[in-house]
């Protein structure tokens, strides 16, 4: 049995302020298309399929048109859990009309579902955990004491060990920050995605019996202990995920319950990077290598000088750049101002005091005729007093 493990989609989501919409669709098709020549015989999306809790109109229409195309036309089964960024009633809304479909949708903690699979002597169990608080599941069990998401978690996994029989295959789809207690803690976290104290954190260790669980939630893929991992987000959603490789998981699983773990990657249309040099080299296409100037950018400008409509210039160059910042070149560092006292002084010598502080040299005989007629011409307009 073989299953395309996919998460984080954030159907809607900008950057800066460009919408990926096309970007995502593309992404969509990508998946499509793999799935069939896979001959994949499910599609797990473990969580945050849309970015906003009451997505656009343009998500909702993607996703009606990538859930048709794959179940409709590709007779491929999707198996979805809601994540945090997701509103669980609009997501599982018809759920249980859909299932004859293939559609297998779990909103809420309520909603959590145990469903059997089977296909050439593999006995499959999957569990589909959507993203959950502490309030929600201490309102399905009033009489646990659950005052943290791991309180929470251990709950969860006690009231479900009954039905992990030996027999079969047990996946478990989840949603939200896990970790591996006694490991080392090598997570890679993403900007939008970090935990604040880690208050949310929930030991993996305690989902005895799954053979494997399949992870939503960051955006890196990367393994979460033994038998756990993060599939990623399938786009780079910010600066931090720059040097990320995007793709998702496929599991395989044979009939004696051994399994194999592979990835595919994605490249996408654009992709997102940082770029950084004198604005003299940024300007010039020819330093850019083999990069594609169609990419989403960010640019760090080396140098001491200010630029005029600096974002201007370099859009003609990156269309689709980010945005800009200037940066004291590395290792050099940046110029701390004195503290002396400012009384006594004139306009002319404060600014040339300043403008020293910042650059490291002295105003030359222009800058300084340059400076003083600026000054006249302010006191001139200024108002008597």
């Amino acid at each position: 049995m073989k299953i395309i493990h996919t998460a984080d989609w954030h159907i809607g989501r900008t950057l800066f302020e460009y919408s990926l919409i096309d970007d995502q669709r593309l992404f969509l098709r990508w998946l499509t298309e793999l799935a069939a020549a896979e001959e994949a015989d499910a599609i797990l999306i473990a969580g945050d399929i849309y970015n906003r809790a009451v997505p656009s109109t343009q998500a909702v229409e993607l996703l009606d048109e990538t859930f048709s195309e794959l179940i409709l036309n590709r007779r491929i089964p999707l198996y979805v859990i809601a994540g945090n960024h997701d509103c669980p009633e609009r997501l599982s809304f018809c759920s249980r009309l859909l299932e004859d479909a293939g559609l297998h949708l779990a909103g809420s903690v309520a909603q959590r579902a145990h469903l059997p699979l089977e296909k050439d002597g593999v006995k499959l169990t999957l569990h589909l955990l959507p993203y959950f608080t502490p309030p929600e599941v201490r309102a399905l069990y009033p009489e646990e004491e659950i005052s943290s998401f791991n309180d929470a978690f251990a709950c969860l996994m006690q009231q479900d060990r009954p039905l992990l029989e030996p027999s079969r295959f047990h996946l478990l789809a989840a949603h939200g920050f896990f970790i591996q207690t006694g490991s080392a803690d090598e997570t890679v976290y993403s900007q939008s995605e970090l935990s604040v104290g880690a208050v949310d954190a929930m030991d993996l260790s305690l989902a005895r019996g799954y053979q494997y669980i399949a992870l939503g939630h960051l955006h890196a893929p990367q393994r979460a202990g033994k038998c756990a991992r993060y599939a990623g987000s399938p786009l780079k959603y910010s600066l931090s995920e720059t040097h990320q490789r995007k793709s998702v998981s496929i599991l395989e699983i044979g009939p004696n319950g051994e399994f194999s773990l592979s990835e595919r990657l994605y490249r996408p249309r654009r992709d997102v990077r940082v770029i950084e040099g004198s604005f003299q080299q940024l300007l010039d296409p020819k330093n850019q290598g083999q990069e594609s100037l169609q990419d989403y950018v960010y640019a760090n400008i080396l140098g001491e000088e200010a630029v005029l409509f600096a974002l201007q210039k370099l859009r003609n160059i990156f269309p689709n750049i980010l945005g800009l910042q200037f940066m004291v070149p590395q290792g050099e560092e940046a110029p701390v101002l004195a503290e002396s006292p400012l009384s006594g002084e004139s306009m002319e010598e404060l600014f040339e005091r300043f403008y020293q502080q910042i650059t490291g040299e002295p105003l030359t005989k222009e800058r300084r005729q340059l400076v003083a007629a600026i000054c006249a011409a302010a006191l001139s307009d200024s108002p008597e007093e």
